[in-house]
């Protein structure tokens, strides 16, 4: 089966063959979906449109897959249709679309379309308004600028991936207590794209350094991170 295959380049396979079957696209779905899993990100745009279409379909089984789906493959652009699906009269597209809108944003809120309506269009603002000063704010020589961008980044979780890149330059800065607080930041974003940056530092010689990584991993969830044996005692 091409989604058991491993490789990124199926998914477009399987995407292009959706649209002619509800049966089939069913199937497809799941197949996009477990594929995902496997693939790095960002996935490819036009795999992603391609299953976002299947969010309108008249088909429950399929609506419910494609929301699946969607979360596994963390389309972000997906996130307007899925809150909209909150509201399905069906179930299982509604509890599809939760589990998926949990997954990319790593929000636990309840399942109420009013709630991450106003979460979604909060962050949007955030991003059209101040998201960019406090990205800039990171570079700043003076420590408080970066403390107040970093304190300020660590509540939105829109555009995790470019959040979260933003925030490990700062682990590389020399000052110890603002990349403590990066660490920190990172755990509350809860990317795993930060998994690997946060490893490193888990066994830096900096106590300090070294204890809050350890913190933020377990934040992830990973459970045999370096040094692991040694946070736990």
């Amino acid at each position: 089966m091409l989604g058991a295959s491993g490789q990124p380049a199926a998914l477009r396979t399987l995407a292009a063959l959706l649209g002619h079957a509800d049966e089939l696209d069913c199937t497809l779905l799941s197949q996009i979906g477990r594929l995902a899993l496997a693939c790095p990100l960002p996935i490819d745009d036009g795999v992603c449109g391609m299953v976002r279409q299947r969010l309108e379909s008249s088909s429950i089984a399929v609506r419910r897959e494609a929301a699946l789906a969607c979360g596994r493959l963390h389309d972000e652009q997906a996130l307007d249709a899925l809150v909209h699906l909150l509201d399905d009269a069906a179930p299982s597209p509604c509890h599809a679309a939760h589990w998926s809108l949990r997954s990319i944003s790593g929000l636990e809120l309840r399942r109420d379309g009013r709630v991450w309506r106003t979460w979604l269009e909060r962050e949007l603002a955030w991003w059209d308004g101040s998201a960019g000063s406090a990205l800039r704010d990171l570079r700043d020589s003076d420590p408080k600028q970066v403390a107040a961008a970093l304190h300020e980044i660590g509540h939105h979780r829109l555009r995790r991936p470019e959040l979260v890149s933003a925030v490990i330059d700062v682990l590389r800065d020399e000052r110890v207590s603002l990349a403590v607080m990066a660490c920190s930041v990172l755990g509350e974003l809860g990317d795993p794209a930060a998994r690997s940056v946060l490893e490193t530092c888990a066994v830096s010689d900096k106590p300090e350094l070294r204890l809050a990584a350890q913190a933020a991993l377990e934040r992830l969830g990973t459970k045999d991170f370096p040094g692991a044996l040694a946070f736990e005692r």
